[in-house]
C-alpha cells in the first residue's frame, strides 16, 4: 500500500491497483470532499456484511430485489465505538426461515472479525 499527501488535508492510499481518498471536515483545515479514515471504517463494516449479504442470496437462489442494510452506532463518552447495530430487511422474497444463516454468514466479514472483541454487534432481520 502506497500513501500520498494532497493539499490540504486529503491522503491517498493505493492498494493493487485501487486509491481510496479519504478527508477531513472543513474545521479540521480539510474540503471533506471524501469520508474521513473513521467513516471510511464504518463503511467498510458495512459493505463487508452487505457484500456477505449478497452471497448468501445468490448461493441460495434467492432474489434480492428490495433487500437492504442498514448500520447504526452507539458510541461509548469518549466517542470510541461501542455497538454497530445491522437492520436487514431482506425482502418479500426472502424465506425467515433462513435467517439464521444469513446472519452466520454475515458474521464471515472478515472486516468485522479484525474489530475489537469489545465492540458489540447485533444482526436484526426483518422482512
Amino acid at each position: 500500500m502506497k500513501i500520498t499527501f494532497e493539499k490540504p488535508k486529503k491522503i491517498v492510499a493505493q492498494y493493487e491497483g485501487h486509491s481510496v481518498i479519504t478527508d477531513l471536515t472543513k474545521d479540521l483545515g480539510g474540503e471533506n470532499l471524501a469520508l474521513n479514515p473513521f467513516q471510511l471504517f464504518l463503511t467498510s463494516l458495512g459493505s463487508c456484511g452487505a457484500l456477505f449479504m449478497r452471497l448468501f442470496y445468490e448461493n441460495h437462489n434467492i432474489d434480492i430485489e428490495g433487500a437492504s442494510l442498514n448500520q447504526d452506532f452507539e458510541f461509548d463518552n469518549s466517542g470510541n465505538l461501542k455497538k454497530v447495530i445491522i437492520k436487514v430487511k431482506a425482502g418479500k422474497q426472502f424465506p425467515m426461515d433462513k435467517k439464521e444463516g444469513l446472519i452466520a454468514m454475515m458474521k464471515s466479514c472478515k472486516v468485522k472479525k479484525h474489530v475489537s472483541p469489545s465492540i458489540e454487534f447485533e444482526y436484526i432481520v426483518e422482512q
